[in-house]
């Protein structure tokens, strides 16, 4: 192939790539791939048996995530009392070191 023909072919492909590239971003800034009766046919066809399991696994999901929350809060809480007391035990050791001398 020519130099010539390959140029072409670099910039028509890098061309028509940022084309799709702004389509796809258009398609998603106007909402184009948001499916608006998702939600409308979900609850027509599902039985309250399977609603009900649904709210209650989210319930646990959300129970869960503040459960470790708190187990996170409280494990910085820890973490942050020992930092303290070995900041403590430093300053303890290096007033006693001038004491001695």
């Amino acid at each position: 192939m020519s130099e010539s023909v390959v140029i072409l072919m670099i910039g028509v492909s890098t061309f028509l790539g940022a084309l799709g590239l702004i389509a796809l971003l258009w398609g998603v800034k106007t909402g184009q791939f948001d499916d608006q009766s998702k939600f409308i046919d979900a609850s027509h066809f599902d039985n309250e048996e399977d609603l009900r399991d649904a709210v209650m696994m989210e319930e646990k999901r959300k129970a869960r995530l503040k459960k470790k929350e708190e187990e996170k809060e409280k494990n910085s809480f820890f973490v942050a009392k020992a930092a303290k007391g070995s900041i403590i035990c430093f300053q303890l050791k290096v007033s006693i070191l001038f004491m001695i001398n």
